[in-house]
C-alpha cells in the first residue's frame, strides 16, 4: 500500500448465506468493516446474475486516529476505491471461473 508492504488480519464477523457476509479488522487505531450484500437479478441477456453491494464502515478508536480522521478520509478515498474495485474484480473472476450459483 502506497509503495510499502502491509499485512492485515481480517476476520469474518457475520455470515448470512446467501445474502451477505461481513469482514472486519483493526489497523492503526481504526476499526474497518465491510459488508458484501448479494441479490439475485438477471443480466442483459436475461440470464441469472447477482448484484453486489458493499457497505464500508470506519471507526477511529485511538486519539491519534481520531485526530487524523478528517485528513485520512480525503487522502485515502481514491486509493481505497481502487482497492475495492480490484477486490470486486477478483471476486467476479473467481465466481465466474467456477460457475458459482448461490442458492
Amino acid at each position: 500500500m502506497m509503495g510499502r508492504e502491509a499485512t492485515e488480519t481480517i476476520e469474518f464477523t457475520a455470515f448470512d448465506r446467501p445474502r451477505s457476509y461481513t469482514v472486519g479488522c483493526e489497523s492503526c487505531g481504526t476499526y474497518m468493516e465491510t459488508t458484501f450484500h448479494f441479490a439475485p437479478t438477471e443480466n442483459a441477456a436475461n440470464e441469472p446474475a447477482t448484484d453486489l453491494m458493499l457497505d464500508n464502515r470506519w471507526e477511529a478508536r485511538s486519539a491519534f486516529a481520531k485526530l487524523l480522521s478528517p485528513l485520512t478520509g480525503l487522502m485515502f478515498a481514491k486509493m481505497m476505491r481502487g482497492c475495492m474495485e480490484s477486490d470486486l474484480e477478483d471476486l467476479k473472476r473467481a465466481a465466474e471461473s467456477r460457475g458459482v450459483v448461490i442458492t
